[in-house]
């Protein structure tokens, strides 16, 4: 569909569709697929499809019924589709310019989580250990940047 099951743009109300929404899924889905669907996204850990029987459950769904997961182990079954990569790492041509257009972010979740560990909020783990990296910020160096901006040899904006 091109969307998550569960989209909003502000964070909190995302959140909550997870948490609180029922799973509205198109109609031109095979009832196959709605059916993986479903067992996976069950919100209940104990009746989530894979919970009981791992991957054994997930394996054996309908969804999978042409699936030879024997050939797949072997790396022996060809893929459905297989894209035409150019010769740049950072070849984006089979991405629609609406997503590689649009401007990076940088999530500042795992800054606090960062700072928690230099502030001693690791349990003593790195006691003993005196390297101190420079700041290699993502944030710094993404900045304005768009999927598809050239980057130098190093791979580096």
């Amino acid at each position: 569909t091109g969307m998550p099951p569960f989209y909003s743009r502000n964070r909190e109300r995302l959140f909550q569709k997870i948490l609180k929404s029922s799973l509205h899924l198109h109609r031109y889905f095979s009832p196959p697929a709605k059916s993986i669907l479903q067992g996976l996204l069950n919100r209940n850990p104990v009746d989530r499809l894979g919970s009981k029987n791992d991957a054994t459950a997930v394996k054996s769904h309908p969804f999978f019924s042409d699936m030879d997961w024997n050939l797949l182990y072997q790396k022996r079954l060809r893929p459905p589709f297989k894209p035409t990569v150019g010769p740049i790492a950072t070849d984006t041509t089979n991405f629609d310019t609406e997503f590689t257009t649009m401007p990076l972010s940088v999530d500042n979740t795992n800054k606090s989580r960062l700072g928690s560990l230099v502030a001693g909020g690791d349990n003593g783990k790195f006691a003993g250990f005196t390297y101190v990296g420079e700041d290699n910020s993502l944030e710094e160096k993404v900045g304005s940047m768009k999927l598809g901006d050239p980057l130098d040899k190093n791979g580096q904006p």
